[in-house]
């Protein structure tokens, strides 16, 4: 994985670029007004990018992306404005690099689009990097198995019970996993799949595990 400084470094130098052309020369402006909104970027975050990214005010962890809060944080210092992010933001959403030469996990273009992907980049440019407000979410532990996956796994898989269509990682409907192995890897992590033993209780795996394992069978 990249180091956060020359991430937030490659950052800032395409900014400069975007800046140069007008921000709008590769049609990937975000649209003024029209419905797209901050609030409903972060549910959308939440339900499809939270699993791979680390973003503090959408006590996100994941680990297989760049961490948005600390990638973001150089060009902030650097001085370049939040339309500026909020449009690249935006462009690395369109022309995501699917499989990077790295040999590191991808990012499936378009996993978002529209207004929904507008919604997505006013939000991560409005908190990246900056100061969570009113702190994390301390109600975490009593989320259910739905809501947790929701949160932590719907943008890698693919779950009709959950209305999740992620590709990163197997479609579980069709691999329908029993719950000890769901409770195994959820764990311990496999393949590009971080483990979340550390950051889930043990309740909230077995939460989660059951959920996907009762609506898969």
């Amino acid at each position: 994985m990249r180091s956060a400084g020359v991430v937030g470094a490659a950052l800032a130098a395409a900014l400069a670029v975007l800046v140069a052309a007008g921000c709008g020369s590769a049609n990937v402006r975000v649209a003024e007004g029209g419905g797209a909104s901050a609030s409903r970027g972060k549910t959308l975050f939440q339900e499809r990018c939270a699993s791979c990214h680390t973003l503090a005010d959408a006590n996100a962890n994941g680990t297989i992306g760049p961490n948005l809060d600390e990638s973001y944080a150089y060009p902030i210092e650097q001085g370049f404005s939040e339309s500026s992010i909020r449009d690249l933001v935006r462009a690395q959403i369109e022309y995501a690099v699917e499989e990077p030469p790295t040999g590191e996990p991808g990012m499936p273009r378009n996993l978002v689009t529209g207004e929904d992907a507008d919604s997505v980049a006013l939000y991560v440019a409005s908190v990246a990097g900056r100061p969570v407000v009113g702190g994390t979410d301390d109600g975490q532990e009593i989320l259910a198995g739905d809501q947790l996956f929701t949160q932590q796994c719907a943008g890698c898989h693919t779950l009709a019970a959950a209305r999740a269509s992620g590709t990163v990682g197997p479609n579980l409907d069709e691999a329908r996993p029993p719950l000890e192995e769901v409770v195994e890897v959820v764990t311990k992590g496999r393949g590009a799949m971080p483990p979340f033993g550390g950051r889930l209780s043990d309740e909230q795996i077995q939460n989660v595990a059951q959920f996907v394992a009762e609506n898969t069978r």
